[in-house]
């Protein structure tokens, strides 16, 4: 017979839960007490250097992905009421020294209605060059402004939350994404609803 019995081990193992989630993901319990994602950021950094007549230049590519989910089912809800979900996503250079908003504020992803889901991920994530270094990324759940707002994510009150970040990891070479032969695009324009980074 097993120490402690079948009893005692089944109680230890159905008593403990090990959440094993992704740094950057925000999870939110739902009817029954599960627990689902309902936001996720990540982003890559790519440093491409190359010289010409004029020397030699630094600049970078972000690849950038993010969702955020608005389930109707979900318990406790926006505040408990099954209000729209507004957020946006930041980078940040070291120590935090610039903040550049990643969407515009009129982009109309940045709300999401219960029931629906913001999705910048796979196929639609976000690959943005850059002349500027950025370590840090963001999700912020925000009222109209940019003021914080705290989203509840379960049953006790301080299970809330306005922020989630996650560290922006330095592609190597080896993984380059960027195609032998592309060049930074430069003055092409902006992308509709996405900032300059």
């Amino acid at each position: 017979a097993a120490v402690g019995g079948i009893d005692f081990w089944s109680s230890r193992l159905c008593g403990s839960q090990v959440d094993k989630v992704n740094e950057g993901t925000i999870l939110a319990e739902v009817p029954g007490g599960m627990l689902q994602p309902v936001a996720h950021v990540e982003a890559e950094r790519q440093t491409i250097v190359f010289a010409n007549a004029s020397g030699t230049f630094v600049d970078f590519i972000y690849k950038i992905s993010f969702t955020v989910d608005n389930p109707t089912y979900w318990k406790w809800g926006h505040n408990g009421a099954g209000e729209d979900l507004r957020y946006q996503v930041y980078v940040f250079s070291p120590n935090r020294g610039r903040k550049v908003p990643v969407l515009t504020e009129d982009n109309e992803e940045r709300t999401v209605e219960p029931g629906a889901e913001s999705d910048f991920g796979g196929e639609e994530m976000l690959v943005l060059p850059s002349k500027n270094y950025y370590n840090e990324i963001c999700l912020s759940f925000e009222e109209k402004g940019g003021k914080p707002k705290e989203i509840q994510l379960g049953p006790e009150h301080d299970d809330s939350v306005s922020v989630v970040c996650n560290a922006i990891n330095e592609l190597e070479q080896k993984d380059d994404f960027v195609p032998p032969g592309f060049e930074i695009p430069q003055g092409t324009g902006p992308i509709p609803g996405i900032n300059q980074i």
